[in-house]
């Protein structure tokens, strides 16, 4: 029996590459999506050395406490 024909999940081996792939190619889109608007916040901030979202948060809370002063 041919590999392209063989059927797994009822779908072809191609048609099952192919959504692996698709599904590979949205969580990668997804991945850039975020870094996009992660760099977006710490260009906003004017901010370049901070390393997770966590330390992003604290600095808004930073500078919603010295807005409010």
């Amino acid at each position: 029996m041919n590999k392209n024909v063989k059927k797994s999940s009822g779908n072809t081996y191609a048609e099952d590459k192919n959504k692996k792939l698709e599904t590979k190619l949205k969580v990668k889109k997804d991945i850039i999506k975020t870094n996009q608007m992660y760099n977006k916040v710490l260009k906003d901030l004017d901010i370049q050395d901070l390393q997770t979202f966590e330390d992003v948060e604290y600095e808004l809370l930073e500078q919603k406490a010295k807005n409010k002063k």
